[in-house]
């Protein structure tokens, strides 16, 4: 893993954020060009995550280990900041994963509609 993916990694966990908790990490702050690139960067990414429901199937395994985790009795924080936690963690991972091209994000209904097929 470089430094890249961990940046990347840290910017994923939040669109308005991203940049402070990777300051907090020990990341030098970038200049406004750069800074601007990677804020777009982070959100197109986020809204392709949206569009192909990446997000809510993230989002949706969150809430289950959320569910076993109170029925275990194993939830230390409220279950809804665990749910937000576990969802912009994961989000990160498929990011990440992404990037390293070990899993394919389909765009195709996306940019192409239903009709595509």
């Amino acid at each position: 893993m470089t430094d890249i993916d961990r940046r990347n990694f840290y910017l994923m966990l939040s669109v308005p954020d991203g940049q402070s908790y990777a300051e907090t990490m020990g990341f030098s702050p970038p200049s406004e060009d750069v800074r601007e690139v990677e804020y777009a960067d982070i959100l197109s990414r986020w809204g392709v995550f949206l569009a192909t429901e990446v997000y809510n199937e993230i989002l949706e395994g969150a809430n289950w280990f959320a569910d076993f985790l109170e029925k275990s009795d194993k939830l230390v924080s409220p279950k809804d900041e665990i749910t937000s936690v576990l969802t912009v963690f994961g989000m990160a991972v498929v990011n990440k994963l992404a990037e390293a091209e070990k899993v394919l994000i389909m765009l195709d209904d996306v940019l192409y509609g239903e009709e595509y097929e």
